[in-house]
């Protein structure tokens, strides 16, 4: 959760102090970059980043705090992959949409009790309304913290997360293409346009 969290933040941050400049008449490379190219190089430095955290956290602090962990090195990368992906993308559909950086640090601190409850490891999902459970399942934190429960404390095999490591690609698919969406009519608009990105405020 810390990861997730942390990383929409950094994101959220980023894209937001990005529209609050386009919003005050400041040009930036973000405004005429290729959509596609700013997606991908913004989402593999952050993905990098965190991964590196990621083994730091599941790997170094677990064996140093001698907290239990049984699962392989392999198998636990394949989870990280797809849950850093789509977490990344999340965060930065939120930044496109953001008008300040700040509204970041809210959204995230807002969104943090209800994400710890609804994931069902320290209250019982049957007894959240079937409505909410359903909808939280496409915030990328829920099935990986449940896939990581399994296969890092339970010692299940990857085949019994199988359905959780399918949802988080499916959730990186989902938040990739409204990532792109959003760049791609942003990019269009400041075409259109062609004059200083102050008029687009």
């Amino acid at each position: 959760l810390m990861l997730h969290q942390t990383l929409i933040m950094g994101t959220g941050i980023l894209g937001g102090e990005q529209n609050a400049q386009r919003l005050a008449g400041k040009d930036g490379y973000w405004l005429h970059v290729s959509p596609i190219k700013l997606l991908l190089v913004r989402t593999l430095i952050f993905v990098v980043i965190y991964w590196l955290l990621a083994i730091f956290y599941f790997g170094f602090s677990f064996d140093f705090y001698s907290v239990p962990h049984n699962a392989d090195l392999a198998e636990l990368n394949l989870l990280i992959l797809p849950f850093l992906l789509s977490a990344a993308l999340l965060g930065i559909c939120l930044g496109l949409l953001l008008p300040r950086r700040e509204l970041a640090t809210l959204l995230v601190l807002l969104s943090s009790m209800p994400l710890i409850f609804g994931c069902g490891f320290i209250w019982p999902t049957t007894a959240i309304p079937a409505a909410i459970t359903s909808v939280i399942q496409y915030v990328p934190v829920v099935p990986a913290i449940n896939g990581f429960l399994h296969l890092n404390q339970m010692g299940a095999d990857f085949s019994a997360i199988l359905l959780s490591w399918i949802q988080l690609w499916i959730c990186t698919g989902i938040y990739g293409f409204l990532a792109w969406l959003l760049l791609h009519l942003r990019h269009k608009q400041v075409k259109s346009v062609g004059v200083q990105p102050k008029d687009l405020g």
